[in-house]
């Protein structure tokens, strides 16, 4: 079910041949490398069958000499194999019936106390948990005591008593032999990425950074939980951390030198790895290096072909694609579908699907932006987009301070936002300019020239900061790497430039040019914080 069971940090060398054996033998699993083990893992049923995969990850590779041996029947079985039989086929109810009669009958005592345990499990998997805590009362062999220690603190965990687990956790590890101890750090780890996920949309990161302790202080010797600590930290923006505690683990490598900016770091330490350079070329506004070097499809390449303006070949990869179809101003093809982002562009929001309209779009689109704030204020992507916009309406109606509180933008998380880059690089320092902080743009433009913003959001900021103060004109503005939006972006330089040197009616035909593009052509998604922005400027100017 996609759950860590075991972890080993060793790594092939590219030009060696290697020995590897994977094998399972009842409930048990190892793999080995040239005689040395270096996974092992004990499950609570044995192997009934399925399927093995090789899989092989970056160039430089080859398997050769595949070898499959597959063991006879057996000739004899437990007197559980027919509940674990259940069990494993999803039968709960005939699982729990056939460990019982195991149970209660006069085998031998572990057999019987394996049997109980299983029996409670069965009723613990069907959501019955009272009973099977109460099934679980005579178990008193280990290590099915331990076990049950274990569940119960997943239930604590399920009920939001953190701290009974954080209190317990340490003695009954400690207690554990190496597979039990190996079985509850794949819970600690699942429970640090609930946890986590928490924290992203909530902003809490007090419990999360003491189990983050927990797992430092009391699993030193099992790796099974480090990718989720490594990914917890990744978003808690603790970035030495994860580069000085976690080196072999490059997605969150990759994801940490990506939210710090060092694309270029990024480049030089993983040019063997081309998803991941592709990911670095496409953030620094490279992506046509991407389409020279690397075929590989997917994520980046999707993405960076939107970038490069190159609809047509997404929708050969990908027909009827929902963004191309957004950017080429097909909203009532979208509309039809139920899209979203086309019936708020068309007008109709009435029309948005239930399921949707808790989205901030909806919210704010539809006059509800202070509930978008109550529910989105602390998520670490979606968050600043609606921060934004609700400070926008508080400066508008004259709360600086609140707006100011509102418009605060962890540098951690600055480049994974769900938002225009305009909002905070361009109409916020703007906005601050005419509120009489002459400095503001002036202090953006210097940011977004340091080493780690220089090649942000595919230089886009840097480009219309530039544009702005003049530094380059419009033919330059528009030879930017990413051309898609570059029209329409060239228009609210323009605008904000004019009204900084006071043309007031320039200003205005800007702006009014802005609007005149088909909302694709503005972004990938409808903006009701950009609208909202140029309205209000709008109004200003007409006074």
């Amino acid at each position: 079910d996609g759950a860590v069971t075991a972890f080993n940090e060793w790594k092939p060398e590219i030009g060696r041949r290697y020995r590897i054996r994977a094998e399972i033998v009842g409930n048990r699993w190892t793999l080995s490398v040239d005689g040395r083990r270096l996974c092992e893992y004990t499950d609570l049923y044995p192997s009934a069958g399925g399927y093995a995969s090789v899989y092989l990850y970056y160039p430089g590779k080859a398997v050769d000499n595949l070898r499959v041996y597959a063991r006879g029947l057996a000739q004899r079985v437990p007197a559980t194999a027919l509940g674990d039989l259940c069990a494993q086929r999803g039968d709960l109810p005939a699982a729990a019936e056939q460990y019982r009669r195991v149970a209660d009958g006069t085998g031998p005592m572990a057999l019987r106390q394996e049997a109980r345990y299983k029996e409670g499990l069965s009723q613990f998997s069907a959501g019955q948990s009272d009973q099977a805590f109460a099934t679980w009362a005579g178990i008193s062999r280990e290590p099915w005591s331990w076990l049950v220690e274990m569940h119960r603190l997943d239930k604590d965990f399920d009920d939001q008593d953190h701290a009974r687990v954080l209190r317990e956790f340490p003695g009954l590890y400690a207690r554990c032999d190496r597979a039990t101890r190996d079985r509850s750090a794949s819970r600690i780890a699942r429970q640090i990425a609930s946890l986590n996920a928490g924290f992203r949309t909530s902003g809490e990161r007090t419990t999360l950074e003491a189990f983050i302790r927990m797992h430092d202080t009391v699993m030193t010797d099992t790796h099974i939980a480090d990718s989720e600590t490594a990914n917890a930290l990744v978003d808690l923006g603790r970035f030495d951390e994860v580069l000085r505690r976690f080196p072999n683990h490059p997605l969150q490598i990759r994801e940490t030198l990506m939210r710090q900016g060092r694309y270029e770091d990024l480049l030089q330490r993983f040019s063997h790895m081309p998803d991941i350079a592709a990911e670095a070329l496409r953030a620094m506004g490279r992506g046509s290096e991407i389409m020279e070097r690397y075929k590989l499809g997917g994520y980046t390449w999707y993405w960076t072909l939107i970038d490069l303006d190159r609809l047509d070949e997404v929708l050969a990869m990908k027909p009827p694609d929902d963004i191309v179809l957004f950017i080429q101003g097909r909203l009532d093809e979208l509309a039809a579908k139920g899209h979203t982002d086309a019936l708020l562009a068309l007008g109709r929001s009435d029309e948005v699907p239930e399921k949707d309209r808790a989205q901030a779009k909806f919210l704010i689109a539809t006059g509800e932006h202070e509930r978008a704030l109550a529910l989105y204020r602390h998520d670490i992507r979606s968050g600043f987009y609606v921060r934004a916009y609700c400070g926008l309406e508080r400066w508008i109606h004259g709360d600086r301070a609140a707006a100011e509180e509102l418009w605060l933008l962890d540098p951690a998380h600055e480049l994974i936002q769900n938002a225009p880059y305009t909002m905070h690089y361009l109409f916020i320092p703007f906005i601050r300019e005419l509120g009489g902080d002459r400095e503001a743009i002036a202090r953006m433009r210097a940011r977004v020239e340091q080493e780690d913003r220089r090649w942000a959001h595919g230089q886009r900021p840097r480009y219309a900061l530039r544009r702005l103060g003049g530094e380059i004109d419009d033919a330059e503005f528009l030879a930017q790497p990413y051309p898609g939006a570059a029209p329409s972006d060239l228009e609210l330089c323009r605008a904000i430039a004019a009204e900084r040197s006071g043309d007031r009616a320039a200003a205005v035909r800007a702006y009014h040019a802005y609007l005149s593009f088909p909302f694709g052509r503005r972004s990938a998604g409808y903006d009701p914080a950009s609208q909202r922005f140029i309205r209000w400027r709008l109004a200003e100017l007409a006074d």
